[in-house]
């Protein structure tokens, strides 16, 4: 028996399946990617604005009332965004600051300085490590925060060697 060919409908029935294959193939390899991309992409693990050592530390501490440095005529200015102290503020809790320069300088983010209290303990390496930080701010989310009040200073010099600082105090309240 001789080998007929395929007529035209036989072809387009053979090219629809292959189509078909190549279609399924693909929808399963896009899901799988899906699949893969949305399991990595996780909330960030919380990590501690301060530790309860140096909570502790902190708390023990006297506080008295120091009269605010006046700043410097033309350093940075530094706005808190977030904490908001005017707001009630519960963990996790998102950090946000912007830096704006003055007078035609730019801010070097590699001097910025963060101290926790009134004995200004040095919480700069917690805040870099979990932050995105570049000339205009700083943006570090889902930092896990006990409930109490809290004193941060931050600080940022400019290519002027000028020192921008400010001191937000916030309260954090259980969820």
């Amino acid at each position: 028996m001789a080998c007929e060919p395929l007529n035209s409908v036989g072809t387009q029935a053979t090219r629809n399946r292959r189509l078909s294959m190549h279609r399924m193939a693909f929808i399963s390899v896009l899901l799988a990617t899906c699949t893969i991309l949305c399991a990595s992409i996780r909330p960030s693990a919380a990590w501690e604005l301060v530790t309860r050592e140096e909570v502790k530390r902190e708390s023990t501490a006297p506080h008295h009332k120091a009269a605010h440095a006046a700043a410097r005529p033309g350093a940075p200015i530094i706005t808190v965004e977030e904490p908001n102290p005017k707001r009630r503020i519960t963990p996790p809790v998102t950090v946000r600051v912007t830096f704006r320069p003055q007078d035609g300088a730019t801010i070097d983010p590699r001097t910025f300085r963060a101290t926790y209290g009134w004995l200004g303990i040095d919480i700069t390496r917690h805040i870099v490590a979990n932050a995105k930080l570049s000339e205009s701010g700083l943006v570090a989310k889902n930092a896990s925060v006990p409930a109490g009040s809290y004193r941060v200073t931050l600080r940022v010099a400019d290519n002027r060697h000028r020192v921008g600082t400010r001191t937000v105090e916030f309260t954090v309240h259980k969820r």
